[in-house]
């Protein structure tokens, strides 16, 4: 077993990343949800709680979504996703964004 020993201001350096990084993934699902319930996109009625997970309600929305646009349906919001949005998704997608990362 190896030791190491860390100054506070590494662990609080870690700590703030592993948050960060939750954050973020959150705010992302969070959006994916948002976007996936307008009803000019799948109206898919998710709750917007910004958690996911494999078989759960959001990854099956988000693969339906990706069947319709030719996209592999890995329930992954990725590049691939994204690119296949119309101007009129575009627009839908960065209000839930805007709005997500302005109160989060």
């Amino acid at each position: 077993m190896r030791k190491y020993l860390f100054t506070e201001s590494q662990v609080k350096k870690v700590v703030d990343n592993v948050i960060k990084e939750q954050t973020d993934n959150r705010i992302l699902t969070a959006t994916v949800q948002c976007f996936l319930n307008h009803p000019k996109v799948m109206n898919a009625k998710l709750g917007i709680d910004g958690k996911t997970g494999p078989n759960s309600l959001t990854e099956k929305a988000l693969m339906k979504f990706q069947q319709k646009k030719g996209v592999t349906p890995d329930g992954v919001w990725g590049y691939r996703t994204q690119e296949t949005l119309t101007p009129e998704e575009a627009n839908i997608w960065a209000g839930c964004r805007k709005y997500f990362e302005t109160y989060r």
